[in-house]
């Protein structure tokens, strides 16, 4: 049973094989021609998957923040039995709370686009080679601004209304 076991591995194996080697041929247009492995050339479609997956706490730091910003403002206000923000208080602590999510993931948003448009393979290396070449402002957050117009607003705007509904079916 265990030659069974090694055989149906290699089986697989093959299989997988087949598979890779279907794809590599169907999609070989998508590739430019550099004499290196087909295989290498596939997965170049994926070097940015590490930033991304990092980057999956973006969302989840704005909204601790929101929801720690909210539940400080509405306990302050007691006194006048809030229980809800006011749209102008949501939109700023919405602002807010995205502000300091992107500055403090930017760099990995900076990583992973780095790593898809050029040669680096290495999120460490990536940030390095950009802290060594610029610094902390003109390195790691270039580009930083257009970034924060791009995500700020929109994502105020998105908490403002998530507030407004939230008040409105309760």
């Amino acid at each position: 049973t265990r030659n069974k076991k090694i055989e149906d591995i290699f089986q697989e194996e093959k299989k997988d094989e087949g598979a890779i080697q279907m794809i590599e041929k169907r999609f070989s247009r998508c590739f430019p021609s550099t004499g290196k492995n087909n295989r290498s050339k596939l997965f170049k479609l994926w070097k940015g998957i590490v930033p991304s997956l990092l980057l999956c706490s973006n969302p989840s730091i704005q909204y601790t923040l929101f929801e720690l910003l909210k539940s400080n403002i509405l306990e302050k206000s007691k006194n006048n039995n809030k229980k809800t923000l006011t749209l102008k208080q949501s939109f700023v602590i919405g602002l807010i709370a995205k502000l300091i999510a992107t500055l403090a993931t930017y760099p990995l948003i900076r990583t992973k686009v780095l790593l898809m448009v050029t040669n680096q393979n290495s999120v460490l290396g990536t940030l390095v080679r950009e802290y060594k070449r610029g610094g902390v402002i003109n390195g790691l957050y270039r580009g930083c601004t257009l970034q924060l117009a791009h995500t700020i607003l929109k994502s105020a705007l998105l908490m403002m209304v998530r507030e407004r509904i939230i008040s409105t079916t309760r």
